[in-house]
């Protein structure tokens, strides 16, 4: 299991999924109007459910933001036009992979990363997570271009988007350097926790360990699309940590500090095999790193 002496700080941010509720979703509701682009582009035509097919950093701190990831990650930014809610598209490689949504309500470090999942109906999936003991906290709604979406957390506390992407979901590929290329759920209720998201489509893989850890890994059709690692039942919450690949480990974590953000799971053996991090930008949202094998 994950223990005290490296987690407990990384449960804080894990576990912070309240305090983003002014995600993407959240532009659209009373009068608020924001503009997002479509998830694939050119469109595909093909969705792949189960599959998380975009990121989104809400955050309290956009140019800080833009300024960290910029240099460390070399991405490249664009500000849509700005309306009540500001939207920045996130670009690796000359492709788009996440964007970052200002939240005009978040104080100091309250920025968090969240996933959108790809599934067949949004609405029966927020249902779905209502029935189990969820929060719906930005129900159904379509965002122009972007498709059907909604933003809930799981029975655990999980903070996570259910999307229906208009023009399909983004191809398969390899990620390369600077490329979103797993994710992970972190929970102190892994039995509730899979119960959950089998119910959502998901098989789930047979128990492995990584290092000390229990390890379980959703799929569907047979193609594995997260890990779900067991935290100690005292470890606050539960959370999805995003990873992005990186060429460099030891070199991106001395970006990381000069930049002013923080390593707060150092590379270790029992933790992928010691190829990867975690890390909290300077706006307080954590990001894991790791090297692709």
């Amino acid at each position: 299991m994950f223990n005290d002496r490296r987690f407990p700080l990384l449960s804080r941010y894990v576990s912070a999924a309240a305090l983003a509720l002014v995600v993407v979703a959240a532009g659209c509701q009373s009068s608020m109007e924001v503009r997002v682009p479509r998830v694939a582009q050119p469109n595909t035509g093909k969705h792949q459910y189960g599959k998380f097919v975009w990121f989104d950093l809400a955050t309290s701190d956009v140019d800080e933001a833009k300024r960290f990831y910029g240099e460390l990650f070399g991405w490249v930014f664009s500000d849509l036009p700005e309306g009540e809610v500001r939207y920045t598209v996130v670009e690796n490689r000359n492709r788009m992979i996440a964007g970052i949504v200002a939240d005009p309500e978040a104080e100091g470090s309250a920025s968090l990363w969240i996933g959108s999942i790809s599934v067949p109906d949004v609405d029966r999936a927020a249902q779905q997570t209502s029935d189990a003991g969820g929060v719906v906290h930005d129900p159904p709604q379509e965002l122009a271009d972007r498709g059907r979406t909604a933003f809930v957390t799981d029975p655990q506390g999980a903070g996570v988007a259910f999307l229906r992407a208009n023009g399909g979901d983004p191809p398969d590929r390899e990620p390369a350097a600077g490329d979103f290329g797993w994710v992970e759920l972190w929970t102190s209720d892994l039995a509730g926790s899979l119960a959950f998201y089998v119910s959502l489509g998901y098989t789930a893989g047979g128990l492995q360990i990584r290092g000390d850890e229990p390890y379980r890994v959703l799929k569907v059709a047979g193609e594995p699309q997260a890990g779900v690692v067991e935290l100690e039942r005292g470890d606050a919450g539960s959370g999805w940590l995003a990873y992005v690949a990186v060429e460099d480990l030891s070199a991106t974590l001395e970006r990381t500090v000069a930049l002013g953000g923080q390593v707060v799971v150092e590379p270790d053996p029992e933790f992928a095999e010691g190829r990867a991090a975690v890390i909290v930008d300077p706006t307080g949202a954590a990001l894991a790193i790791f090297v692709p094998e």
